[in-house]
């Protein structure tokens, strides 16, 4: 059977829009008697009133094609036939009829078919007229195809927007807003098709919108229209889509993108998103990157320098990889770090020593904006190791026992220990981290969590979870990350108490691993860490964008540092920059040089420098595109701060990303505030008019007063929100409202509740009454009963409670 397992599931599919789509490639395409017995299926178990009409003329399309009992067109013999032929037929008939003409013939009916399509009911026909004639119809009467993008009947609403998107691009700018709020994401992506024909850079934004945040259906519609967009303007969104670790499936149908694409600089791209990404992961990743470098291999485009490209490609990704894992070790070390801490992060660093690529990334960092004392330790340690002496260093550490060490060399044995250790050294460390008598210190117990991980150690859950409680920062941040790694959804329901921790490394480890379960979250908040006040947390969040492939937290970073007068902060953020090599993030320095004066731009000046060399050297850039840089930079920057000016002048365009968003929050605003003060009243008002036995003239009147008195304030409402719709932060109408959310976080401390809705509101609950009590947990799906009175700048609605109900 032709039809493919996807487009049988799709005829079943929760969006009326993939069941559409799904019925009418069944009905103009296949016909098998397996298909037909799924179509009936279908049928009867279809509610929705349109489906079922599509599917009754899809299941007569199949039965005719299997019997072979197909009407007979008159149209190459007799226009004037086929007229009378196609008005006297039926629904289905006409489908056939329509499908079976050629493209000469479309033309000679283009006077006619606006006659046709108004004397017509069934959506099917409706469709497919629109999709045969929307090309010439006469433009005389196209303000019925506009009608039609907003037909109760969706097939009819999808045939208009196609028509639209392909021929009428210009005409739909004006039905935007409306078709880019749709609720139908197929809708919503042609939409997007038909802004990208006129303006790409907001179709662009609205897609990354899609892909970032919507369900996995939406992220299939976006990654689908990646395919009508040129791939110079979707490549950066594709990329940041995988570094953003999506589910398998979504992952391959992106990489298929780049794999039809051939472009030298993918390769590298997926590379540096590897060591961000799930084990799973990576093994896609890898087949993506195989047919991204066979594509590029097919494609001639390197000539006979193809060999060298791979040698250069295979040489990278060793030193990129070299250098995050040199840079994920020191990120470990702070001006606070003790010495058990740092001589644990030298341990580690000396099993891996003896590679070449270790040692020219330990080089290189001597060249990163870290700490002088650190540098001194970096160079001190390759001075002691070179790549004999480290094997032999390693060798004299490798003991199972720590038993007559003191505390420094137990961390050093500890650290020591490797895969191959495992089942040797796992009595030992259930030892230090159960021992009731003569307790191991937090380093050593700390080390030994951490050890456990990097050997990939499992079974010490129950072991590393009192630690999560009660404990020292550091040793509370190694039970976090160990039990995260081995049972993630033990870990989850506890995050948001972790995420509200005033412990800096408690706070940023927890914020790593909600990445693993929601990365705009995870980056939400970072975003609200860098936007604090409290230098040593804003330090967490830069230590903490390590653990984040770097092309999805650079703009954050670029943002943060524009706004940064520290100098620790900006040696912090510039030493993100030289540890992930990447000619996109060039320009980004560019800027952010051009913004500082003094001291603060020759640093970054140099950082740039820096880089530049080293992708020369790495081969990302060749010494022609090197020179030229500077110039390029200069005119781009140029032009960049012309068209801010311009963007700043104009009117916002009302199908921005920004404007929709805008306008969908002032619409729930009034439509909570119509319901409170206009519909409930007046509901109120009937029925006690329609249950009083004595019904004078009076109450109809006092009813007609008090709604035009409640039409008269809600007209104002609408006029003084729409000027002020702009403003995504002030008080709000308090105004009762139930929902239901899940309890996100809980501080105890500050006595408040964090819930987050279905469709991704977050409302913070200030009650010591609810978030003192021990029933309520993060996690625990709750009834509320609220007044809203306030939003934040980060969006979250300030509430006053009346009643939270847990119901599970």
């Amino acid at each position: 059977m032709e039809l493919i397992n996807d487009e049988i599931k799709s005829l079943s599919a929760s969006i009326k829009s993939f069941r559409v789509l799904a019925i009418e490639k069944a009905r103009d395409t296949w016909a098998s008697s397996e298909l037909l017995n799924i179509l009936c299926e279908r049928k009867h178990a279809e509610t929705d009133e349109e489906c079922q009409m599509l599917l009754s003329e899809a299941i007569a399309a199949v039965e005719a094609r299997l019997s072979s009992d197909l009407p007979k067109s008159h149209a190459e013999d007799n226009p004037s036939d086929f007229n009378e032929q196609f008005l006297k037929s039926n629904s289905s008939d006409k489908i056939f009829l329509l499908n079976s003409l050629s493209a000469e013939k479309i033309s000679i009916f283009s006077e006619l078919v606006p006659q046709w399509f108004e004397s017509e009911s069934n959506p099917a026909v409706m469709a497919v007229l629109i999709r045969k004639f929307g090309h010439c119809w006469p433009s005389e009467k196209r303000k019925v195809l506009s009608q039609c993008l907003f037909s109760r009947f969706l097939s009819v609403r999808i045939s208009a927007l196609e028509i639209f998107v392909a021929h009428y691009p210009e005409l739909l700018l004006e039905h935007l807003p409306k078709l880019l709020s749709s609720e139908d994401p197929r809708v919503r992506t042609l939409a997007i098709q038909g802004l990208a024909r006129t303006d790409i850079d907001n179709a662009i934004e609205h897609l990354d919108s899609m892909l970032a945040g919507g369900d996995s259906r939406e992220k299939l519609c976006a990654l689908r229209n990646c395919y009508f967009l040129p791939f110079d303007k979707i490549k950066s969104l594709i990329l940041k889509f995988l570094a953003s670790d999506p589910p398998s499936d979504l992952m391959q149908k992106a990489g298929l993108l780049l794999e039809i694409n051939a472009d030298i600089e993918i390769p590298f791209r997926l590379i540096e998103i590897f060591d961000s990404s799930r084990q799973e992961s990576v093994e896609i990743l890898k087949k993506i990157l195989n047919g991204a470098v066979k594509a590029i291999n097919l494609s001639g485009i390197l000539g006979d320098q193809y060999p060298q490209y791979i040698q250069r490609l295979q040489d990278f990704g060793k030193r990129y990889s070299a250098r995050r894992f040199v840079q994920n070790h020191l990120g470990r070390i702070n001006s606070g770090s003790t010495e058990p801490e740092i001589a644990e992060v030298f341990s580690n660093l000396s099993e891996h020593a003896g590679r070449l690529e270790i040692r020219d990334a330990l080089k290189d960092s001597l060249n990163w904006n870290i700490f002088p004392s650190l540098k001194e330790r970096i160079l001190n340690f390759l001075l002691q190791n070179d790549s004999s002496a480290a094997a032999n260093i390693d060798e004299s550490l490798r003991k199972y026992s720590i038993s007559g060490f003191s505390e420094e060399e137990a961390i050093k044995i500890v650290s020591s220990w490797r895969i191959e250790d495992r089942e040797n050294v796992k009595n030992e460390i259930i030892n230090i981290l159960s021992a009731e008598t003569q307790k191991p210190s937090t380093e050593l117990q700390a080390a030994a969590l951490r050890t456990s991980r990097r050997i990939e150690l499992s079974g010490l859950v129950s072991h590393a979870e009192p630690f999560l409680k009660n404990s020292p920062e550091k040793l509370t941040v190694a039970a976090l990350e160990y039990i995260a790694h081995f049972d993630p959804e033990r870990i989850f329901p506890l995050l948001g108490y972790y995420l509200q921790s005033g412990e800096i490394r408690i706070k940023s480890s927890a914020v790593a691993i909600l990445k693993q379960f929601d990365l705009n979250q995870a980056l939400a908040m970072l975003g609200t860490m860098l936007r604090g006040k409290n230098l040593q947390q804003i330090k967490g969040a830069l230590s903490c964008m390590l653990r984040f492939d770097f092309m999805v937290v650079r703009k954050q970073l670029v943002d943060f540092l524009q706004i940064n007068s520290d100098s620790e902060l900006l040696d912090m953020g510039l030493c993100l920059f030289q540890s992930n090599p990447d000619p996109n993030c060039l320009y980004d320095l560019y800027v952010l040089e051009k913004g500082f004066s003094g001291e603060f731009a020759s640093r970054v000046k140099f950082t740039r420098e820096q880089l530049t060399e080293e992708l020369v050297r790495f081969g990302l850039l060749n010494d022609v595109q090197a020179g030229k840089m500077e110039n390029e930079f200069a005119q781009r920057f140029s032009a960049d701060q012309e068209n801010a000016k311009i963007k700043a002048a104009e009117a916002p365009k009302p199908y921005s990303l920004n404007e929709i968003r805008n306008q969908a929050n002032l619409e729930q605003m009034q439509n909570t505030f119509l319901k409170k003060y206009f519909l409930y009243p007046l509901m109120q008002l009937k029925e006690s008019f329609e249950s009083s036995s004595e019904r004078s003239e009076v109450v109809p009147a006092a009813g007609f007063i008090l709604v035009f008195m409640m039409i008269s304030v809600y007209l104002a409402f609408s006029a003084s929100s729409e000027s002020e719709s702009k403003v995504r932060s002030g008080p709000l109408l308090a105004c009762e409202t139930s929902f239901l959310a899940d309890i996100y976080q809980i501080d105890r401390k500050k006595m408040t509740m964090l819930l987050v809705t279905a469709d991704g509101k977050k409302i913070l609950v200030k009650s010591g009454r609810y978030a003192s009590s021990g029933q309520f947990l993060p996690g625990d799906k709750v009834k509320v009963r609220v007044v809203p009175f306030r939003i934040n700048p980060d969006n979250v609605i300030i509430v006053k409670n009346y009643h939270i109900e847990k119901i599970r």
